[in-house]
């Protein structure tokens, strides 16, 4: 589900009444391992984002490789998945972002606003990358919690800008209501049984279909893509296992 590069930042260039949000510049540093047989490594920050308030949690999964060799990391403009090691036949290494508003978020900017854009700054191995959102949940004394939550998920298959309409997303109990937001979990993951690799994400937004963008602004917009890729980590500073080659 790829957008073509020229509808890439929808963030200054859009009719007045479809703002934009960046829901993450990954400004703010974070980094966390996957311990070795563990389920995840976990670092949580407060206030991440101006558009967010509230928390955001990067886990990495150690469950799938050995000796500490998956990492996730944040800082200067990008999320990154590494692993050292090869991944093993049932599952790929994997990290996960979640950004817990402090209050409901509307994402639809009042329905001017259908769909989140992903851009891919790097990509060495085969992967995949999922987001769910979530709006309410209900917990009854006895039985099952219930959530108000849809996901989708969709393989990578290289740099570029890819867009994920709100109304592909598939309900996990019943579907989120996407005005009144209360969490969401951006997650990639590499390939099972692929060499050591790395996967790179740069800043990530909502945006309105890119019809409603104005037709003087693509110029500004493929610059702000090339810079974002300018600016994106050379892949080998991501963290590394130990042992591993320099």
């Amino acid at each position: 589900m790829r957008w073509v590069p020229l509808a890439v930042f929808a963030v200054a260039f859009v009719a007045p009444h479809a703002r934009a949000i960046e829901i993450d510049s990954f400004e703010t540093s974070q980094s966390v391992t996957g311990p070795e047989g563990t389920l995840y490594g976990s670092s949580t920050v407060a206030n991440p984002t101006a558009a967010i308030a509230g928390t955001r949690t990067l886990n990495a999964d150690g469950y799938a490789v050995p000796n500490d060799s998956v990492a996730g990391s944040i800082a200067a403009g990008s999320l990154i998945l590494s692993s050292a090691q090869t991944a093993n036949v049932l599952s790929g290494p994997s990290a996960w972002v979640i950004w817990s508003p402090s209050s409901p978020l509307d994402l639809t900017e009042g329905g001017a606003v259908d769909s989140f854009v992903l851009i891919v700054q790097a990509q060495t191995e085969a992967g995949s990358v999922g987001i769910a959102v979530s709006s309410a949940q209900s917990c009854p004394p006895a039985g099952e919690c219930r959530q108000w939550a849809s996901n989708i998920g969709i393989d990578l298959d290289g740099p570029g800008v890819y867009r994920l309409r709100f109304s592909d997303f598939r309900p996990i109990d019943y579907p989120a209501d996407f005005t009144k937001v209360l969490g969401i979990t951006l997650g990639i993951s590499l390939a099972p049984n692929t060499p050591p690799g790395a996967i790179q994400i740069g800043p990530v937004f909502t945006a309105p279909e890119p019809a409603s963008l104005a037709f003087g602004g693509f110029a500004v917009l493929v610059l702000a893509l090339r810079r974002s890729r300018s600016e994106q980590r050379p892949l080998s500073d991501a963290p590394r296992g130990p042992g591993e080659a320099t």
